[in-house]
């Protein structure tokens, strides 16, 4: 991790599945340039957290199957600039992180599937510029897909496992 301390010009740090905590997190000012973090698949620690906020060109994030729960999410409030997050897999986020999701003002791609958050959560991000929405594969009744298409009238959504019929004719084309 110490390496990561000389690479000032890095842009894009792929760690998924590298057992890391985050430390290297605390050389953010090494760091300056960064704009995709893959840290999925680890046992991130929450605190390590706090540091991304103090990369000003952060764009993309991937926590995927990581350890961390609605308490930790509260350390990504200050990533107003964030693009792109990835949540997939993370069980233990739930409803409790849609207001720090919701102050992410320059998100436009969101994957939370395998989470815990609602349809109800989803719901109350509609004033995010969502272009993508990956979905928990929860069975949507008809009135809450509806719903949710007619909030993000513009945004591509998908759902993890498979589509039948029925749920595709909520999702044709966007035109």
């Amino acid at each position: 991790i110490a390496a990561f301390k000389a690479l000032n010009k890095v842009r894009v740090i792929n760690a998924f599945g590298a057992a890391l905590k985050g430390s290297f997190l605390k050389s953010h000012e090494k760091l300056q340039n960064v704009e995709d973090i893959n840290i999925g698949f680890n046992p991130i620690a929450a605190e390590n957290l706090q540091y991304l906020s103090k990369l000003p060109k952060l764009k993309a994030l991937c926590l995927t199957d990581s350890t961390l729960d609605d308490n930790g999410l509260r350390y990504l409030t200050g990533l107003s600039n964030l693009q792109s997050l990835q949540l997939a897999g993370m069980r233990k986020i739930t409803d409790k992180s849609v207001p720090v999701l919701a102050h992410m003002t320059g998100l436009l791609s969101l994957d939370v599937r395998n989470s815990s958050i609602s349809f109800n959560g989803i719901c109350a991000l509609k004033n995010l510029k969502l272009t993508s929405i990956c979905l928990p594969p929860h069975s949507y009744p008809p009135q809450e897909l509806a719903t949710i298409r007619k909030l993000f009238p513009k945004t591509l959504l998908s759902f993890a496992g498979t589509v039948g019929d029925e749920t595709k004719s909520y999702f044709a084309p966007i035109k």
